[in-house]
């Protein structure tokens, strides 16, 4: 299979379609940008409070180089390869095949529409790469951004202290090069990483039920329920209240066929680099997921005894922080967009095409 990891920048290069085709590639303006996100280590220190935010989607619209770098479209590339043989498949299966060659029913589909799924690939990952090594490309042959090899990294240095002195857990260290546009223009970045979180939760926050139910047993079913709410306030788990509480409504009937196809990062956003005038701003929108114990809110007393009989006091909910800053920046610098919970560092570095002209 050593043949199917060299045929991957073909594939993306035949299928990539330029974003900024009308323009003039002669007045784009290219910079090199490097970022490294990391998580913090937590602090054994008394936890800081924070809203709990309701369930955040990203832009659709955004331009999204690691999707094509995990899940690449060869629908070009395999109209370009021959035929496998159809009536002696034994060549292929004993390694007297040794070019490549597609299956005549892969091709069996229009457009390639329904084989090429990139999300629902990448929602069976459950962690991604935290390195990105991008093939590079030619700034004078395209108007697309593209991803650049791991040796252009020098915040490595920098993520390798972090990691020694376990402080910080990297989630995504990634280079690429991009034009930068205006602000109206709006030419953001998605970047996503870390845990794939599909599995276990739903993109609103919501876990998802085990896969067994668990039975229990007759002495449980019979236990009365006055006497298992007086329990729960007499070991501290359960606490009512007259108003509703900031954390999430108790969760709907979920059932697990309920399922995202789509993956649940840990890391996910957008990162906005323009221009206004001949300054550099940064308008970084990521947010980290992370899950923790919560007890839901309800307005009625009913309904609060109720969530404590039926859920339990063990309830994970995936809770999101945000990381919402615009900062005006000078190239070559190193610049850092903290949060409590996570971090962001970022180089905007001049190429041979960063002057106007």
């Amino acid at each position: 299979m050593s043949w199917f990891y060299r045929l991957l920048p073909v594939a993306v290069a035949m299928t990539a379609i330029p974003a900024w085709a009308q323009t003039d590639a002669a007045d784009l303006r290219w910079f090199e940008v490097e970022v490294l996100v990391i998580k913090h280590q937590q602090s054994d220190g008394p936890l800081e409070h924070f809203e709990w935010l309701p369930p955040g989607s990203v832009s659709s619209r955004a331009h999204d180089l690691l999707s094509r770098y995990y899940a690449p479209n060869f629908w070009a590339l395999l109209h370009q390869l021959p035929e496998c043989p159809r009536d002696n498949w034994q060549t292929i299966f004993s390694g007297e095949q040794q070019l490549p060659c597609h299956d005549w029913a892969e091709l069996d589909l229009p457009d390639g529409q329904d084989w090429y799924q990139p999300q629902r690939i990448l929602a069976s990952f459950t962690q991604a790469p935290v390195v990105i090594d991008g093939g590079g490309g030619d700034m004078t042959m395209t108007n697309q951004p593209f991803l650049m090899p791991a040796s252009t990294h020098q915040l490595a240095d920098l993520r390798q202290q972090l990691i020694r002195r376990k402080v910080a857990t990297p989630l995504l260290h990634v280079s690429y090069r991009q034009p930068v546009f205006t602000r109206n223009q709006n030419f953001q970045m998605r970047l996503f990483g870390g845990r794939n979180y599909a599995d276990t939760f739903l993109a609103n926050g919501y876990q998802l039920p085990p896969r067994q139910l668990q039975v229990t047993s007759d002495d449980e079913q019979l236990r009365d329920p006055l006497q298992q709410l007086l329990e729960l306030q007499q070991q501290g788990q359960l606490t009512f209240r007259v108003q509703q509480a900031d954390t999430p409504p108790p969760p709907p009937s979920i059932d697990r066929a309920e399922r995202s196809q789509q993956p649940v990062w840990e890391l996910d956003g957008l990162l906005h680099i323009y221009l206004v005038a001949n300054y550099l701003h940064i308008d970084s929108k990521l947010q980290y997921r992370e899950p923790q114990p919560v007890i839901f809110s309800s307005v009625s007393l009913t309904e609060q005894a109720q969530a404590a009989l039926q859920q339990g006091t063990n309830n994970l909910f995936l809770r999101r922080f945000e990381l919402d800053q615009l900062r005006r920046v000078i190239s070559h610098e190193t610049h850092y967009f903290d949060h409590p919970k996570f971090a962001l560092v970022v180089q905007i570095r001049r190429t041979e095409l960063s002057a106007r002209r």
